[in-house]
């Protein structure tokens, strides 16, 4: 089955109705793999996508390996302390080059054959590679041969990247988010810390649990005297006949007729990988709103 068969015209077209008429996506949106593959193309590998907190590589040296859109990324704290993003993957034999989180390290060396990067990716040792005592590997063009870089930009500590290398300005992307928290000092936003969770789940359930908040009372009571359910609901509005416990999403779906396909336009972009990392409430400082005018 197609993802066009899966999101048919008559399909697209009852998903798209106003609220109150709307139904939820297909079984098969869940647990196609097609759908699955299309989403990592479409949604996850075109535009900008949310990978970590900078909080998380706090020192020069430090190196972040990870997942996005199914591919292994490794985000790393240069000397200048910039966040730079590259395919975790050796020039030479293709090895996944870094395993596990790192700190404070001086170069990227490959478990295979040594093959040695600076922090910025640039190729600076080939140990041996033209014989066992010739390191210099004169036949080698180091100035093409570093770590591929994956374009990364940053926005109040949140770091993302754009696996195409098309998507417009991380800024203008994020506009619209921007304006909405214009009278926040995010300045004063800290990462307290992270939990993940690792959930055999598609990932779409997950973003749709959190989005969700009727099941607050029962599931949450204790979450549910903090963030009570009714504050959730939006308000009626012309296209809406009823209202629906659903919070303020990160992004607006649009679903295509001409192509059959998903086209986001997210105001937060989400990250593709099954494991979640969430920031944990504490501690954190109270964010003031600025003063007007």
């Amino acid at each position: 089955m197609s993802v066009a068969d899966i999101l048919s015209p008559a399909m697209i077209e009852a998903i798209n109705r106003p609220t109150g008429d709307a139904v939820c996506l297909p079984n098969a949106a869940y647990t196609d793999s097609a759908v699955f593959e299309a989403e990592r193309k479409r949604l996850f590998a075109e535009g900008w996508v949310w990978v970590a907190a900078g909080a998380q590589l706090p020192h020069r040296g430090d190196v972040l390996p990870l997942t996005s859109a199914g591919l292994p990324i490794l985000l790393v704290r240069d000397k200048d302390n910039q966040i730079n993003a590259f395919h975790n993957v050796c020039r030479h034999r293709g090895v996944q080059l870094v395993a596990e989180p790192q700190k404070r390290r001086p170069m990227l060396v490959c478990r295979y054959h040594s093959w040695t990067y600076g922090l910025d990716g640039s190729l600076i040792r080939t140990p041996c590679f033209s014989g066992p005592d010739d390191h210099d590997s004169p036949g080698i063009d180091r100035a093409r041969m570093g770590l591929e870089r994956i374009r990364c930009e940053t926005w109040n500590d949140l770091v993302f990247i754009d696996l195409s290398g098309k998507a417009p300005p991380l800024a203008r992307h994020l506009a619209p988010l921007s304006a909405r928290w214009a009278h926040y000092d995010m300045t004063r936003l800290r990462h307290g810390g992270s939990c993940r969770f690792d959930l055999a789940a598609n990932w779409k359930l997950a973003i749709e649990n959190f989005l969700e908040s009727y099941h607050l009372p029962w599931a949450h009571p204790t979450l549910n005297k903090a963030s009570k359910m009714e504050v959730h609901y939006s308000r009626p509005s012309p296209n809406t006949r009823r209202c629906c416990p659903i919070s303020c999403s990160a992004s607006t779906p649009t679903i295509s007729s001409s192509s059959a396909s998903i086209r986001w336009r997210p105001t937060a972009p989400l990250n593709p990988s099954i494991s979640i990392s969430s920031a944990t409430p504490r501690p954190r400082p109270t964010l003031r709103r600025r003063a007007s005018g």
